[in-house]
């Protein structure tokens, strides 16, 4: 019998548990006779379901504990049951959390009348058999007891990645809510030169399909056309504005050769761009650069961008830029206008159409007194939206007894194929092969070759996008 938690249940009589950490089940070959019930424990989070479990069955009055201890957790057990928790739940000297719904006297009265008997590392059937016939029955120690299911936690920083985050959109207004909602989420609360702030480090965003004569602008963007013609001249021009000390125009049109020659003799990064390009399309020395390490460094107020370059690819012009520090509620999207606008002009110069615009913030943040809105943001315009993967779509079918998955180019031809009797196999190789681009692709696969296993394994038909017919 398997109860609900994926734990098998056996004799009423038993008092023994038995924990096999990572090591399957099957593979100590126990009777039901043997145990009162036997399970895995993978991950440290296992360990308060564990108590829970025990709370359920007071008659166990030992854990019999053996196999592989890749997670850790039955290390963390045992310093559980030796030490106890702190006033926090903590394990004391370890950096697990028992769920704070269990009370602090229930985990100690646990440790005082269950034994752990650690056979971690063994995955001989009669080591832990000698072991569970050697141990004397004790009656339960407990009456049944349940306690409350923990609540979600809602963290101000969930856990992820501490560097590089990844976002492919077409529109620059599309990805702005995902950005917010990325750094709300997962952002690191830091300290700056001017308020706290919320930050990702090495956040890459990648546009594909903006038009900048044609900028989609929604509401919530809080940014109108006329405004971004405002601003384009501090990229595009060498244009002086009053109460500014200096624009990124200047910065990238506007460069001395030596600083003791006169303001006539300047290099225009721009334009040496579109000239390298001209001469070799193939280039990746196409580089301008913002930062003037003789005027910048110690300076209270230094560009955050620090370079743009350009590519050519299947005569397509890309741009990446990176920045140092990128305001990514406030600042992000005129930035990313800028660019794009950037972009479309070298690629008019060499007679070429622009490709995908780069964005690499190496400090993404969002000041405290954004949060609030920008949070509203995220939640409010996120949407899951459905791309065309541009690494190819999937045709699954059943053949032959196996599950045949074919890998196409979105202009035709086919590109591999994959075969076998269970899914796990297939979606193995299409992540090995990093085949699919999107996790909402990803997922759909996984989805439909689940449906696939199920109907060859049933013998019932199955078509793809189609619910499975069991009748």
């Amino acid at each position: 019998m398997t109860d609900n938690k994926g734990i098998i249940l056996g004799s009423e009589k038993s008092c023994v548990a038995v924990c096999t950490l990572w090591t399957q089940v099957n593979r100590f070959g126990l009777s039901p006779d043997e145990y009162r019930l036997i399970g895995n424990l993978y991950s440290y989070n296992g360990i308060s379901k564990l108590i829970r479990t025990i709370y359920e069955y007071p008659e166990i009055r030992y854990i019999v504990m053996c196999g592989m201890d890749l997670g850790k957790a039955g290390e963390a057990l045992i310093a559980l049951m030796k030490d106890g928790v702190d006033g926090n739940n903590k394990i004391i000297g370890n950096t697990v959390i028992i769920e704070k719904e269990i009370p602090k006297e229930k985990i100690d009265f646990l440790r005082r009348n269950v034994e752990v008997i650690d056979l971690k590392g063994i995955v001989e059937p009669d080591k832990v058999k000698e072991t569970i016939q050697g141990l004397k029955h004790k009656d339960p120690f407990s009456e049944k007891i349940s306690f409350p299911q923990p609540a979600p936690m809602h963290p101000n920083q969930f856990p992820g990645d501490e560097s590089g985050f990844l976002v492919h959109e077409e529109k620059i207004a599309r990805a702005w809510p995902k950005i917010l909602g990325d750094i709300m989420r997962f952002g690191a609360k830091k300290k700056s030169h001017y308020q706290d702030v919320k930050e990702i480090t090495n956040y890459v965003v990648v546009i594909e399909k903006e038009d900048p004569e044609n900028p989609y602008l929604p509401d919530y963007l809080g940014i109108k056309k006329e405004s971004l013609e405002e601003y384009y001249p501090q990229i595009l021009t060498n244009t002086e504005f009053e109460g500014t000390s200096y624009t990124y125009g200047q910065r990238l049109r506007h460069v001395p050769r030596k600083a003791q020659q006169e303001m006539r003799d300047m290099i225009d990064q721009i334009a040496a761009i579109v000239d390298e390009l001209r001469k070799a399309p193939y280039s990746r020395r196409a580089i301008a650069t913002a930062w003037r390490a003789e005027e910048d460094l110690g300076n209270e107020n230094p560009p955050c961008l620090l370079t743009i370059q350009c590519s050519m690819t299947n005569g397509l012009v890309g741009m990446t830029a990176v920045f140092r520090s990128n305001d990514m509620f406030a600042a992000w999207p005129k930035n990313a206008f800028g660019l794009r606008k950037l972009q479309q002009l070298i690629a008019y110069q060499i007679n070429a159409q622009i490709g995908p615009l780069t964005i690499i913030s190496v400090s993404a943040h969002i000041y405290e007194p954004d949060w609030k809105k920008a949070a509203e943001i995220a939640d409010e315009h996120t949407k899951l939206r459905w791309r065309q993967d541009k690494r190819g779509y999937f045709v699954i079918k059943i053949e032959n007894g196996k599950i045949k998955l074919s890998h196409y180019d979105n202009n035709g031809p086919l590109l591999q194929v994959f075969e076998g009797v269970k899914a796990e196999d297939i979606y193995k190789e299409l992540v090995l092969r990093e085949t699919i681009s999107y996790p909402e692709h990803l997922a759909y696969i996984g989805m439909e070759l689940a449906k696939a296993e199920i109907a060859l394994k049933l013998g019932i038909p199955y078509v793809q996008e189609e619910d499975l017919k069991f009748s």
